[in-house]
């Protein structure tokens, strides 16, 4: 104790105080008691100061016992703690021997706590415990005097369970020396979830890289610098992912064609303030500088309404453009075909069972073979714009085709709808849609034609004269009946003859000469002599025309018997002949018979 003198500011009165300081366990200091005095210190220096240590050792002992009673309540409290933990708790000593465990610990190991304090760690280890053990306090007390490991441990049944174990120092504080405290945390069902987790992130990584594309995670700053890229990157624009990855050598909007950039962004940034997702198909430029078409699907990814991403997915479009460009042009080129085309095309949609045919398309061909015009019969059944249509058969042939789906041609026939007259070739089937196509075409100048030359043909197979077509070589091309009946022979075998087998009047040099006489004189007739099959050989008349057709020459040659002829020319010469001489006898006979009067009279 000690006192303490003060004097205020006036000076008029003196104070004195005696103070003791206030001690705890320990040597702490927890405080000082003061004591103030009146008057002369003299007086109460001894009883003051006594009585002011005995007040000091009164709250001393007071602020002891508070302590303790917090203490016993803290330790208290973290005893339930420890003991209602879900977590496997065990005290230990240095040498691994087990001083205290918690429910949960022997809970999980499927133990008594009697059972289990006492008992080494070492006993509900996998493994080497002793090493296990060794490597653990090495770590503890060389280290930073905690350890987290992942340890196998056994069970009381035998089973095996993954735990998670977390170990440090704990000093005693009564020199009792020192012990490892340790938490022991079963995560059995966390690692069936990690290998879940790993299985699916491997399934992930299989579907991503198996996938004609590339999946794509971009930040929203700056560049939009690339968080994750799929392994499709390689393939799809030539870089490898590490390439990408915050744009260190290229980035994502670097590999977007410049002219379809700014149309790219616009629709990202529209669906992006939306918050929907977009679709865009666009051009990239990969790395060896090919152009490829793409098609990307992507959305936006938010924190408290604020795009923090955009993810997506990008995949490789180009043959399918490509496609779509040859079938926009296979379809203009069909369509100029359908068009411009001679024959009349109509596609019909069929509805009910292949009963009723509707026009779909009727192109300009068969607006101008039927005199209607397209606009007018588009929509409409067959048999309201042709009545007539189901007496030519046409209409059978539609639904058959429509069932069977063999194409069918129907013979060439004689269209007669009233207003118009014409022969028709008509050919049908049916497309993979189902619908039917019908391509027609007016034959009716062929039919004529055919019709002409058949007449034709017919008059000169009947014709009395023979005729024969021959090549510059001499060989026979073609001959009419009147040529197989003139020389006795089948047509076949008059084929197989040459012009110098029916007559001795040619030979090949001369032959030559007539018929480049005759390319220049077109035709020539003359007098000769042919020989028929049977030997015999007939005065005939020859009338020969030079004809060209499609690049080939031939000799077409009229040849007239004039066997006849000439037999009457012959009888008619003889009765010429005769009458002639019977003329000169009768003239002879008169003039005797004038001359004798006359000598009559003249010896009268």
């Amino acid at each position: 104790a000690t006192t303490v003198r003060g004097e205020d500011a006036l000076g008029r009165w003196k104070r004195a105080a005696a103070a003791a300081t206030v001690s705890v366990k320990g040597g702490r200091l927890a405080g000082v008691v003061t004591h103030a005095l009146r008057g002369d210190r003299r007086g109460w220096m001894a009883e003051e100061r006594a009585f002011v240590r005995r007040v000091a050792d009164q709250v001393a002992h007071l602020l002891e016992r508070i302590e303790r009673e917090k203490a016993e309540k803290d330790l208290a409290l973290l005893q339930a703690t420890v003991e209602q933990s879900p977590t496997g708790m065990v005290i230990a000593n240095e040498g691994g021997t087990i001083t205290y465990c918690n429910k949960a610990f022997a809970s999980q190991l499927g133990y008594s706590r009697h059972e289990i304090v006492g008992e080494s760690v070492g006993k509900f280890l996998v493994g080497d415990p002793d090493k296990i053990i060794k490597e653990f306090n090495d770590e503890l007390l060389h280290g930073e005097g905690i350890v987290l490991a992942e340890l196998q441990h056994r069970r009381r049944d035998g089973t095996v369970f993954p735990a998670l174990v977390n170990a440090g120092i704990v000093e005693a504080g009564n020199g009792d020396g020192r012990y490892v405290a340790v938490s022991l945390t079963d995560i059995t069902e966390r690692k069936s979830w990690g290998e879940v987790l790993k299985e699916e992130r491997r399934r992930l990584s299989t579907l991503l890289s198996s996938l004609p594309g590339m999946a794509f995670r971009i930040r929203n700053e700056e560049g939009w610098p690339v968080e994750f890229i799929s392994e499709g990157c390689v393939d799809l624009i030539g870089w490898q992912p590490e390439d990408i990855i915050e744009n260190r050598l290229v980035s994502h909007a670097e590999c977007v064609h410049p002219d379809d950039l700014d149309r790219v962004f616009k629709i990202m940034q529209t669906a992006f303030a939306d918050k929907e997702p977009y679709e865009v198909e666009y051009r990239i430029i990969d790395a060896e500088g090919t152009i490829k078409w793409v098609w990307e699907q992507g959305l936006g990814v938010y924190e408290k309404d604020e795009l923090v991403a955009a993810e997506g997915f990008v995949c490789d479009i180009t043959d399918r453009v490509m496609a779509n460009e040859a079938l926009r042009e296979g379809e203009t080129r069909y369509r100029e075909l359908f068009d411009n085309m001679n024959s009349g095309v109509s596609v019909f949609q069929v509805r009910g069972e292949g009963e009723r045919f509707y026009f779909k398309e009727y192109n300009k061909a068969g607006e101008r073979l039927d005199s209607v015009a397209g606009d007018t019969v588009i929509g409409r059944e067959v048999r309201d714009v042709f009545p007539g249509v189901s007496d030519t058969g046409l209409l059978e042939v539609f639904q058959r085709v429509w069932r069977t789906g063999d194409p069918e041609g129907l013979p060439v026939m004689l269209y007669d709808q009233g207003r118009l007259t014409s022969w028709r070739e008509n050919y049908v089937y049916r497309l993979p849609s189902g619908e039917i196509v019908c391509v027609f075409d007016d034959v009716t100048e062929q039919i004529q034609a055919q019709q002409a030359l058949r007449l034709k043909q017919l008059s000169i197979d009947q014709a009395n004269d023979a005729m024969i077509w021959t090549l510059p070589s001499g060989v026979l091309f073609d001959a009419n009946e009147g040529a197989c009946e003139l020389y006795g022979y089948t047509s076949r075998e008059l084929l197989e003859k040459t012009i110098f087998d029916l007559t001795t009047s040619y030979t090949p040099d001369s032959w030559s000469r007539r018929w480049e006489q005759l390319r220049t004189t077109r035709a020539m007739r003359a007098e000769s002599w042919h020989q028929r099959s049977d030997g015999r050989v007939i005065p005939v008349e020859v009338s020969t025309h030079f004809l060209e057709l499609e690049g080939q020459e031939f000799h077409c040659t009229i040849v007239r018997d004039l066997t006849d002829q000439k037999r009457h020319e012959a009888e008619i010469q003889r009765m010429n002949e005769m009458l002639e001489q019977r003329v000169q006898e009768r003239t002879g006979e008169l003039q005797e018979s004038q001359d004798q009067p006359m000598q009559s009279e003249k010896m009268a």
